[in-house]
């Protein structure tokens, strides 16, 4: 049981590295893929919003829409995978502590311990490059910004029209 403990360890311990430089590799991309996408459909839905109020395209517009699906899904997909590494991190921390209380020998127990020090101070979160923390937090907050800005927009091109 011990050297099963350990191979786990080890293979918990080289999953986290390459997590980590992952997290370094790919930080720059998801941050500029998760902005792009924000300002694309942020301006897309005003386009589309303002061309309606305005009168100028008074029919829809079904390519604008299966775009700004298109971003969505994208951009869920990017935040929802990392929420889910996380989730089996806390998953993994609550099942080391079951498995420690149980009534094990002294070495099984040394052992289990030392695994969840180790699972316990590692970081289990992935950011874009450190500017936010990709999960699902993140989505409501996006939505609340674009919501914000979009009628901050459309306020100001009320205020032109004749």
């Amino acid at each position: 049981m011990i050297n099963f403990l350990t191979l786990i360890h080890e293979i918990h311990k080289e999953l986290r590295d390459a997590a980590v430089f992952l997290q370094k590799a790919y930080g720059l991309p998801l941050l500029f893929s998760l902005c792009c996408l924000s300002i694309m459909l942020l301006f897309d839905i005003y386009f589309e919003f303002y061309g309606f109020i305005g009168g100028n395209n008074s029919r829809l517009n079904w390519a604008t829409y299966v775009w700004c699906l298109q971003y969505c899904v994208r951009f869920t997909l990017i935040v929802q995978i990392p929420q889910k590494i996380y989730d089996e991190g806390v998953k993994t921390k609550y099942l080391i502590c079951r498995l420690n209380d149980r009534n094990l020998d002294r070495d099984t127990k040394e052992e289990l311990t030392l695994f969840m020090n180790h699972v316990i101070n590692s970081k289990t979160d992935f950011t874009a490059c450190d500017f936010f923390t990709l999960n699902t937090r993140l989505i409501t907050s996006a939505i609340a910004a674009g919501t914000t800005y979009l009628v901050i927009l459309v306020q100001f091109n009320l205020d032109k029209d004749p």
